[in-house]
């Protein structure tokens, strides 16, 4: 998906050299806003886990479920802007796996098909369905378990919503803990 990718093997010995790395699309402002507005339902509950996941070594793992291994990038890309970045830091993924269940990593990403059997393990997994339909749209939907998202996660959300993502970078600039 990168503009410098080939769609063939390049003719000769070697193909040339790069000048830079061309910026990715996925992960530009315009798509991670419109991407947070098309998950405002689960915003919330994910950023809850997820600084859960920062915070808390032994945190159950967030699976979030997927149809497209890109948007659980777009994920870890909102998290990290909205995290302090120490925490942020501490967060690996994986994108997709077909293993969840091996996966060592704190955020694992999945197809639908690769899901069954992980809801309900609420002390090694934190669910998200992203491929469901959205919950109701009265307010922040709960955790998979039930639980109210966390006040900080709640204003993360609303922050992406409204495409004020730069607030997050003032705030990084702010003394004092998140």
């Amino acid at each position: 998906e990168s503009p410098g990718w080939a769609v063939a093997t390049p003719r000769g010995d070697a193909p040339p050299a790069l000048a830079a790395l061309p910026p990715s699309t996925l992960l530009d402002p315009a798509g991670l806003i419109a991407f947070a507005a098309s998950r405002a339902p689960w915003l919330a509950a994910v950023f809850t886990d997820l600084q859960r996941q920062a915070e808390d070594e032994t945190a159950p793992q967030v699976v979030l479920v997927e149809r497209d291994s890109a948007d659980v990038a777009r994920w870890v890309a909102l998290a990290s802007a909205a995290l302090p970045r120490e925490a942020a830091h501490r967060l690996t993924f994986t994108t997709y796996t077909r293993r969840p269940h091996l996966a060592g990593q704190r955020i694992v990403g999945v197809l639908p098909d690769d899901a069954h059997g992980l809801a309900g393990s609420g002390r090694r997994y934190r669910v998200h369905d992203c491929s469901a339909p959205p919950p109701a749209p009265d307010g922040p939907a709960p955790g998979p378990d039930g639980s109210e998202p966390a006040p900080w996660a709640v204003a993360a959300a609303r922050i992406w919503s409204a495409g004020a993502f730069e607030l997050f970078q003032h705030a990084h600039g702010l003394p004092g803990e998140p």
